[in-house]
């Protein structure tokens, strides 16, 4: 019914409203343009929703691989990875993020892939908890 150049279907509302008075109809398509001009406003607004979400998403992957990293570097640099490590709390806590981190990035980068629009806010407000605990515990 709507082709990509009338993604509008401008040309369905001007059959409708042809049929529409032919058997009498005074309104015509006023009320059909109107719900036309709806129709493409919600659609903008959709793609900026979409595009907002992505963006967040990319913003969020790249958090999340800085996050990756330095849980990394922690992991060897207190020999986590070799049972060297003399605090296994610490530990966990780097394995924890570590894991957490590739599942995000994937899962991410899955929903990028496929434009499904969900909002990593939370992920971004843990990103900022967890960063503030990195702060606190390597303080001196």
């Amino acid at each position: 019914m709507f082709h990509k150049t009338d993604v509008l279907g401008h040309t369905h509302l001007k059959k409708v409203g042809d049929e529409l008075e032919k058997h009498g109809s005074k309104e015509k398509t006023g009320f059909m343009e109107k719900e036309a001009e709806f129709v493409k406003e919600l659609k903008d607004v959709q793609v900026f929703h979409l595009n907002t979400c992505l963006f967040l998403l990319k913003v969020s992957i790249g958090t999340l691989a800085i996050e990756f990293i330095w849980a990394m570097f922690c992991i060897i640099k207190f020999g986590c990875g070799f049972g060297d490590c003399e605090n296994g709390l610490i530990c966990c806590y780097h394995y924890i993020k570590f894991v957490q981190s590739i599942y995000l990035i994937h899962t991410y980068v899955s929903n990028i892939k496929e434009k499904q629009p969900n909002q990593p806010i939370g992920t971004l407000n843990s990103f900022i908890v967890y960063l503030m605990y990195y702060c606190c515990m390597y303080q001196n």
